[in-house]
Parts: structure tokens; C-alpha cells; sequence
């Protein structure tokens, strides 16, 4: 191999290896160090294959230290990391005893820079910039008198990620790279780690994302080995509940409610605004998530079909207007009269049965009080112009209560064409009662509908987020 060839040490990081010196026992004289220097590093290149075997294999150990997540982009699929590696080795041709031959102190470790010794090239794949070996020249590398090589090179890594938003905002996220080496085969140069996880104990926690777990795994191909790390978060979701998901299901909610308004007061002009207002929060979703369709935010999915929805019920109000303002004169079609005239009814028979006595004066309806155990008995006036249910009825000028404890026996129960009018004379109603009625029916229809599209697309959403 090429990069086995000796070649002449560079004796530039001398001074720089004096400074950095350690021993044990106190202060070493500087003629010791010169001494130390001259009989340890004489024979030494920095381009020889730390084996005293050049056809033995180095086992290179990798572990890594986090302190912080600086920037994960779900948008650009990028993640950037702050730590520095724990790579370590161990050569067998920079050895020395604890207390070489003329020194006078015991000397146990050296600090020496990079650039005056070997060390494994060591890579960083699946990241965003050039490919570059990890560490710097001004890297200082521990070496014990066995050998052993300890080097903690600081990065700040940005990485690609695989993002997937299906869940957004209740997502998670898992990010990996991968470390080898590509100048050594794997029979020359093996990589290992000494743990499963990696290192968070001066951690600084994210304000957006949450690291759930992290693992350290090797693998071995015919070309390399390699060192994969992995990183586990979860995002922080009550920001955008409140102002994303919280407000659009709201906005779903409020869109049937247009049903309700009075014909005059701008009930398509209210329709157009929630619709419009669905199309913002689809615009401020799309500027923070990555554009793909693989998987495609199920958030997004939720308010184009809830766009679709609003925009339907702008359509239908716009009908139900044209309906309540055509001439009273104009015929309503006896299939119409029929089919509303029948809902009328389901709705008179759904009601609570009630109980009535003839009356000289009008129509008492009983209901029964709890607290005393007796029966009361309110008289209503019953008007001679017809009224949609006996809760349109009006109160006479004078009101008259009275308590026995028996009912009496002309009482008997209201039919459903008593107390519907519909029941009674469907050839008298309007297309004013007809727009009315199919607006309590749309509103129950869109309730239900939205119901049913909340449960279907938020339901998943909130259970991964622990909310169900």
C-alpha cells in the first residue's frame, strides 16, 4: 500500500507536542522532553501502518457524544448536529515505557497534534455537504505509553433526512448517518463501537423536537465497514395544535352553522369566508412542510377535502336564497309539499308526546312536575292563522294554572297532525317554509358529515400523540 511507505516525520508539531507534554509526578525539565522526543519519535513516520504486521488488522472504536440539535429542516429533509466524536485505536509502533531511559519523570500521556501522526480517515456519509474527513490538522490526539490512541474531534454535521409528515403536527422522526473508511479494506482497517447508544449527558434539549432515543449499530460489506448512528424525535406538538389544528377543526364546526343564518344577512358572503379562510391555513401548512406526495400530510389531505366541503355549502346556500326569494304566489310542486311535509312529521313524531284537554278558551297542554307529584296545566290561545307547531303558538293575554292531583279525563294525547301544521294543509306551504326546512336539514347533514371526516383524519393524528 502507498500510504504505508515511511517517509521523513515532520518535525513541525514539535513545539507544539512540548506544550501540550503531561506527566505525572510534576514538571518536566525541558531537556527531558527533548530527550523524550528525540528517542521515542526518531524512528517514527506518520505515514506507516500502526502494525508491526502490515498485514494485521486495526480495530478503530467510534463512539459519539451529542451536545444539541442545531436545525431540523422537515422542509429541506436536513438535520444538523454539534458534538464530537470518541475515536480511539491502538498502534503498536509508538510505545514507550512509563519512565523512559533517561528521563527523570514518569511520563504516562502525550498530547500530540494530528498532523504529526497517523490516523484512520474516517468519513461522514448521507451528509448534505462535500464528503470530508472528520477532525482538523489542529485536532490534538491523547497517546499513552501502550499505544493507545484517543482522539475527540468536534463536529457540526448537517445530514440528510427521510421526513415523513403523514402525522403533522403529532409526527416522528427518525434520522441516521453512517461513519466508515474508504483508503483501507476491511481486512486492513475494522470499525467498532463501544456502545449502543450515544452519549447525551450535557445534552441541550430542543425547543421544537424531542429526542426519544438514540442507537449505535455496525454493519460489514465486502468494501467497508460502517458505523451507523441513529436519532429518534418527536415533535412538539401544542403550539400547532392551538394554532393549526385546533382552529381548522373549529372552522369545519362554524361551516354548517350558515344554515342557521337569516337569509338576509349575508349567509353566501359567510360561506365564501370560511372557505377562504380553510385556503390560508392550507398556504401556511405548505410553507413549512416539505413538498412531497410520499406519504402527503394527512393535515393537508383533512383542509383540501373541508375546502371542497365549504365550497359545496357555498354553492347549496346560494340555491336555498334563490328558494326563499321566489314570490309567494308561485306554487310549491306537490312532490316537494310531500317530501317536506314528511319530514315535518318524522320530526312532530320524534318529539316528546304531549297531552291536551278542550277548553273553552283554548288548549292546555299538561306536563308533569316532579318536585310535588301533581299535574299542571298551562292554557294557551290557539290563533286562527296556522303556525308550524304548537311551540309557534301564541300566549293569550291572560295565563290561568291549575293544580289537581288527577288529570282530568277529557284529557287525551295530540296527534302529529295537531301539533304539525304541515300534517294538516301541505297544499298552503311556501317555498319560504320549504328553503327553511331543507336549511335544518343541511345543517344536520354538514354536522354529521364533518363528524365523520374529524374522526376519519384527525382520530389517527391524536392517538399518536397521546391524546387519545
Amino acid at each position: 500500500m502507498a500510504d504505508k511507505k515511511l517517509s521523513p516525520f515532520n518535525f513541525g508539531g514539535f513545539f507544539i507536542f512540548l506544550l501540550c507534554f503531561q506527566t505525572v509526578n510534576g514538571v518536566t525539565l525541558a531537556s527531558d522532553w527533548q530527550f523524550f522526543y528525540n528517542k521515542i519519535f526518531a524512528d517514527y513516520n506518520k505515514l506507516s501502518f500502526p502494525m508491526n504486521n502490515q498485514s494485521d488488522q486495526l480495530n478503530v472504536s467510534i463512539s459519539m457524544k451529542l451536545d444539541n440539535i442545531q436545525e431540523f429542516s422537515d422542509r429541506d429533509g436536513t438535520i444538523t448536529l454539534v458534538g464530537n466524536f470518541i475515536i480511539s485505536w491502538k498502534s503498536e509502533i509508538l510505545t514507550w515505557t512509563e519512565k523512559p531511559v533517561g528521563v527523570i519523570d514518569v511520563i504516562t500521556t502525550a498530547k500530540i497534534p494530528r498532523s504529526d501522526l497517523w490516523y484512520p480517515p474516517i468519513y461522514t456519509y448521507n451528509g448534505v455537504d462535500q464528503l470530508s474527513v472528520v477532525g482538523t490538522n489542529n485536532d490534538l490526539i491523547d497517546v499513552r505509553f501502550d499505544g493507545t490512541h484517543t482522539w475527540k474531534p468536534a463536529f457540526i454535521i448537517k445530514a440528510g433526512c427521510d421526513v415523513n409528515i403523514e402525522l403533522f403536527p403529532f409526527d416522528s422522526q427518525t434520522c441516521s448517518f453512517d461513519m466508515s473508511h474508504l483508503d483501507y479494506s476491511p481486512e486492513e482497517l475494522s470499525l467498532s463501537t463501544t456502545s449502543t447508544s450515544l452519549d447525551t449527558t450535557d445534552f441541550a434539549q430542543n425547543i421544537v423536537w424531542d429526542m426519544n432515543t438514540t442507537t449505535v449499530s455496525t454493519r460489514s460489506t465486502s468494501k467497508a465497514t460502517y458505523v451507523s448512528f441513529t436519532i429518534h424525535l418527536k415533535r412538539r406538538s401544542t403550539y400547532f395544535v392551538i394554532v393549526l389544528a385546533a382552529p381548522i377543526l373549529l372552522l369545519g364546526i362554524i361551516n354548517g352553522f350558515a344554515f342557521l343564518m337569516p337569509i338576509d344577512h349575508g349567509r353566501v358572503g359567510f360561506s365564501m369566508t370560511v372557505y377562504l379562510t380553510f385556503s390560508v391555513f392550507l398556504t401556511i401548512i405548505g410553507d413549512n412542510l416539505p413538498r412531497t406526495s410520499n406519504p402527503l400530510s394527512t393535515l393537508s389531505l383533512y383542509i383540501v377535502i373541508l375546502m371542497a366541503f365549504s365550497g359545496v355549502i357555498t354553492i347549496i346556500s346560494i340555491f336555498t336564497v334563490r328558494q326563499h326569494l321566489k314570490t309567494v304566489d308561485l306554487k310549491v310542486p306537490s312532490v316537494v309539499a310531500f317530501i317536506v311535509g314528511t319530514m315535518c312529521c318524522m320530526v312532530c313524531r320524534c318529539k316528546r308526546e304531549k297531552k291536551a284537554t278542550i277548553h273553552p278558551d283554548g288548549i292546555s297542554i299538561s306536563s308533569y312536575d316532579f318536585a310535588d307529584k301533581k299535574r299542571k296545566f298551562d292554557v294557551y290561545y290557539l290563533p286562527q292563522e296556522h303556525k308550524f307547531g304548537v311551540s309557534n303558538v301564541k300566549w293569550d293575554k291572560w295565563k290561568k294554572r291549575e293544580e289537581i292531583e288527577e288529570p282530568p279525563p277529557y284529557t287525551k294525547k295530540l296527534t302529529c297532525s295537531e301539533r304539525c301544521w304541515f300534517c294538516r294543509v301541505p297544499e298552503e306551504m311556501t317555498w319560504v317554509t320549504v328553503s327553511r326546512a331543507f336549511d335544518y336539514l343541511l345543517f344536520l347533514a354538514t354536522i354529521a358529515v364533518h363528524s365523520y371526516l374529524a374522526y376519519v383524519f384527525l382520530n389517527p393524528m391524536l392517538k399518536e400523540g397521546g391524546y387519545v
